[in-house]
């Protein structure tokens, strides 16, 4: 007979890993169990054990402590659909300008990326209790295109949170300094080569902190400093672009950079709007010499009377989130700002440019995978064990977006998620109801 982890083993394969795992096991077969499929089932046992363990808990935590109804924790909200539904539209620019391509091209992966912008988030997949009028989500059609408003809202609302918990922890020993490295607006034809020279230009310099290269005379060692994120910001004017670099480095505590300094970049239309710190001018300066290729002594340094803007400021609170906007951030009048040409461009530009990129102990830390919340688990796994007393729902159920809406409002269909019950993405949820309302500040990177 079989024990109760088998058991389970076999409801999870029959209900939810069917496909995953039989792909997984055909492709080993063929493949003579190569490496990466032997990863693959590790990693799809260690699921299924960890799922086992949280529905044996919440089993027995629902027989001591049993619950009638769902609890708001696992519920998204009405208004969140709304605002979805209502922001789906402003992808239709991209998914005109992507056939448009494939009109001028006759590549089919242009208009296939066109039909699958079309259909982002219109297309709901999950389990429906009818009786207790609940849809448990379970997976969303995402066409994670770097265009998509909703898509790159919601994957820059994770990764606010992600890294909010591990600033929470740096910020005991660390600062987090906000710096933004910006160089004179450039013509399309040079976007390209201005940007590869900045992200190059952004590695030497790094390189100082990091000890792996020296300017005699300078000691970099004295900043404490740990790691950088990087992200591109590249705004799009109706001439030409303006791209530039935000990022965080984390410096140790303590430090001190007075501002007293005066040039040319301390004015706006001619009034005095800051002044900067000796470490800013050093920026300015090694910044100007690497991005031009130009050899980083002392003394060219001394000799470069004037470098490219750098501003860097202690970050206070969550002021790092800036970090995280995203590389290209259209004009108040919207998406329509992006001609036709301007998308060609940047869609061959920075089709294969890694968006946000690590340094030192932030290296790869954007591949690391969510910290689940087991109370959260536990709590979701119980809503399930009673939705299931009173009846088996059917599985993988498919609701368009607006017939989800629209029962959510007419019929008091309750949606729930496991993703979205998690704190962490609870988080996510209000964060990206909070972008979506921004009419104004439309930004698909």
């Amino acid at each position: 007979m079989k024990d109760n982890y088998e058991q389970w083993v076999d409801r999870l394969i029959e209900h939810e890993e069917r496909e995953q795992i039989a792909q997984i096991k055909a492709g080993a077969a063929h493949r003579a169990w190569s490496a990466e499929y032997v990863r693959k089932l590790e990693k799809a046992e260690v699921k299924l054990k960890h799922e086992f363990e949280v529905h044996s808990f919440a089993n027995r935590e629902f027989e001591r402590e049993p619950i009638d109804e769902v609890p708001d924790e696992v519920k998204l909200p009405a208004d969140y659909f709304d605002e979805v539904a209502h922001k789906v539209n402003y992808n239709e620019v991209y998914v005109e300008h992507y056939r448009q391509r494939y009109e001028d091209t006759n590549k089919e992966s242009y208009r296939s990326m066109s039909e699958r912008i079309a259909g982002c988030h219109r297309s709901w997949f999950g389990d429906h209790y009818r009786t207790a009028k609940v849809f448990n989500v379970k997976r969303v059609f995402h066409c994670h295109s770097r265009w998509c408003w909703l898509c790159t809202h919601l994957k820059q609302a994770k990764r606010l949170y992600k890294f909010h918990q591990i600033f929470e922890s740096l910020l005991k020993q660390y600062d987090l300094y906000h710096l933004v490295f910006t160089i004179r607006n450039v013509a399309g034809m040079d976007l390209k080569d201005s940007i590869k020279r900045e992200h190059n230009g952004l590695k030497k310099l790094i390189r100082y902190f990091q000890g792996k290269a020296k300017i005699k005379g300078l000691d970099f060692s004295q900043y404490g400093w740990i790691g950088a994120l990087r992200s591109f910001e590249i705004v799009i004017n109706p001439t030409d672009y303006h791209p530039h670099l935000h990022v965080l480095f984390t410096l140790k505590k303590g430090l001190e950079f007075p501002k007293t300094k005066i040039n040319k970049y301390s004015f706006s239309n001619g009034v005095l709007v800051r002044k900067f710190s000796e470490f800013e001018i050093l920026m300015q300066k090694i910044f100007y010499l690497v991005y031009n290729g130009k050899k980083v002594t002392l003394e060219n340094i001394k000799k470069t009377k004037l470098g490219y803007s750098c501003t860097a400021d202690c970050v206070e609170d969550n002021a790092w989130h800036e970090v995280f906007k995203y590389a290209t951030k259209m004009s108040k009048d919207g998406a329509s700002t992006c001609t036709y040409e301007q998308f060609c461009l940047l869609d061959d530009i920075l089709r294969r440019m890694k968006m946000l990129q690590g340094y030192g102990i932030f290296y790869d830390m954007d591949e690391v995978e969510d910290e689940k919340d087991p109370t959260a688990e536990i709590l979701f796994e119980k809503v399930l064990i009673m939705l299931e007393k009173i009846e088996r729902p059917e599985r993988d159920v498919h609701i368009e977006l607006n017939k989800l809406v629209d029962e959510l409002h007419e019929k008091g269909l309750t949606v729930i998620s496991k993703k979205m019950s998690y704190k962490y993405l609870q988080a996510v949820v209000e964060d990206l109801r909070a972008e979506l309302r921004l009419e104004y500040d439309f930004a698909p990177f």
